[in-house]
């Protein structure tokens, strides 16, 4: 017995002995103490400077598929160790290759909005702590980091942008559908939508007038032939009007070999401050098995097309385009409805169609 009472008293005074000098109160993070301080003196082992547990990470987590690129990351509110206090809180969001994409700094919120568009298909991590920002002249602390969390972005950008914003619309169109409304198409399982006579179309109505931007695609299935018409590929209207007439007419051809012509690319744009210009390329041989790239960008007074075989530019050609603001916007995958009927080129496959005042993401399509 004696022995046993002598244990317990050598245990208790070690731990009395201990708690002193480690300086150590009861946690009680509900019920602060006058004495406690969130500050400890000096760093600990992780570098952090305050007595208080690392918030947890809330949403997103768990490697969840986000539907947008532009997440909110939650944390649950920091709890003092010994004594609360008006914490701060401070995110870092991390790529795959472990670089800082996004720093909240020291902010009020325990939560943060990310406002750049993050890449599709991608994984990727934060944590966040709790801080004391300075104030009084006292020095800021902070303390741990939480473990990291991981999301995934979505595996293809948001289809449809409604608005008068600068995003307009992107279509996959390798999916069996568009976010156009098409005439005369089919959709070839994993290529895009394929256009079959010339009058077929894909319209886009993009509402407000995008007065400057990129109008882009890839296409195949385009060869060397002789349709007797003039085989347009893309067109830019004010609805709802003829396109040969149309005040803010943009029309892109491939043309055929047709009387000459010598499968070139050629284009006409209208605006009504300044009239119409056309410009034309030289003659082209294409092959039916390569992808292309086709690219039309207005503003700033002018219109340009450029078509790139792989890294090689195909063609580059410009012309002199006064301001383009027709009421109601619409463009299209060909071209119908002009004074000498249909004209749209038939049996191109078209893809990752992107309209909009941004400029194109340089990784569309490649992780669909």
């Amino acid at each position: 017995m004696f022995h046993k009472l002598g244990w317990l008293g050598t245990a208790a005074a070690a731990t009395l002995a201990l708690a002193i000098a480690c300086g150590d109160k009861p946690k009680n993070p509900a019920s602060p103490t006058a004495t406690a301080s969130p500050t400890v003196e000096g760093a600990a082992a992780d570098g952090s400077t305050l007595k208080v547990a690392a918030p947890a990470p809330v949403s997103p987590v768990g490697d969840v598929r986000l539907d947008n690129r532009t997440p909110l990351l939650i944390a649950n509110p920091a709890v003092g160790i010994f004594q609360n206090a008006d914490w701060s809180y401070h995110f870092q969001l991390f790529d795959e290759t472990g670089a800082v994409v996004a720093d909240s700094g020291t902010q009020g919120n325990r939560s943060f909005q990310i406002t750049t568009k993050l890449a599709i298909d991608k994984r990727y991590t934060w944590w966040v702590r709790a801080e004391l920002p300075a104030v009084g002249g006292l020095p800021s602390g902070f303390g741990p980091w939480s473990a990291k969390v991981s999301f995934l972005t979505p595996k293809t950008l948001e289809s449809f942008f409604r608005s008068s914003g600068p995003d307009r619309i992107y279509d996959n169109l390798t999916d069996g559908r568009t976010v156009g409304v098409g005439h005369g198409v089919t959709f070839v399982p994993g290529k895009g939508v394929q256009l079959l006579g010339k009058d077929s179309f894909v319209e886009y109505d993009l509402g407000p007038a995008l007065e400057q931007g990129e109008f882009s695609f890839e296409a195949e299935n385009i060869g060397n032939t002789n349709e007797e018409w003039k085989t347009k590929i893309l067109s830019m209207l004010d609805c709802c009007l003829n396109v040969t007439d149309n005040l803010f007419r943009v029309t892109v051809d491939k043309r055929s070999d047709w009387l000459g012509q010598g499968s070139l690319i050629r284009f006409t744009v209208r605006t009504p401050n300044l009239g119409a210009f056309e410009t034309k390329g030289g003659p082209q041989k294409w092959d039916k098995k390569a992808t292309y790239f086709w690219g039309w960008y207005w503003g700033n007074g002018v219109g340009r097309v450029v078509v790139m075989d792989g890294a090689k530019v195909k063609e580059d050609l410009q012309a002199p385009m006064g301001r383009y603001n027709p009421k109601q916007h619409i463009a299209r995958l060909g071209s119908v409805g002009g004074r000498g009927g249909n004209d749209t080129l038939p049996n191109v496959i078209i893809r990752h169609v992107w309209i909009s005042g941004n400029k194109r993401p340089p990784d569309l399509g490649k992780n669909q």
